[in-house]
């Protein structure tokens, strides 16, 4: 749950983001206690995962705040940075790709609640800073683009416009970047 709270915005993290199917689903995998190799992991319910802030918070490592459910877990950057830090790549690359699939089962499709839709876009460019690649690898993550369409939806059309240019040039870009790639492998077979 550290690391998962490791990527988002420091100042507030929604609850429902972090008892979201992806994260729940995350964690029942990434058990401590579970062994390896024998069979599926034992489902993680809601509220197993709402309980863990709660140790985290008893252990100094976060700040649990139930009352405020748009900004329920506050995590101060250098214990993000630690907990960010020794992951290899590939596995935080998968803990990025979970944390947006978490971020978009999250999003509701109808913006009714505005510090929610608010706190959402905060994790998302958040976690676009510190997982750049793993978000446009393979392809662009859908949860990209559900921000910029939030923030047209909320009437910020400029941030909405710049968003989107920003990642059609980064999708672009790295399309480009691969077929350089692919150029430079068969010249050298």
């Amino acid at each position: 749950m550290l690391e998962l709270a490791a990527t988002l915005d420091p100042n507030g993290i929604p609850a429902p983001v972090l008892t979201s199917p992806p994260v729940l689903t995350h964690l029942a995998e990434h058990r401590t206690h579970s062994t390896p190799g024998h069979g599926p992991a034992a489902p993680i319910t809601a509220e197993q995962a709402y309980d863990t802030p709660r140790v985290l918070h008893r252990l100094s490592l976060i700040d649990h705040t139930p009352d405020t459910p748009q900004q329920t877990v506050h995590v101060h950057q250098l214990i993000q940075r630690a907990a960010r830090e020794p992951l290899p790549t590939d596995q935080y690359d998968r803990l990025a790709r979970t944390v947006a699939d978490a971020l978009t089962a999250t999003w509701p499709d109808a913006e009714r609640d505005t510090a929610l839709a608010q706190a959402l876009r905060a994790n998302t460019d958040a976690l676009t800073r510190h997982a750049p690649e793993a978000l446009h690898q393979p392809e662009a993550h859908s949860v990209l683009y559900r921000t910029a369409a939030s923030l047209g939806t909320t009437g910020q059309v400029t941030a909405a416009t710049t968003h989107f240019r920003h990642l059609a040039d980064t999708v672009q870009h790295a399309g480009f970047c691969e077929r350089i790639r692919d150029r430079r492998g068969a010249y050298s077979s």
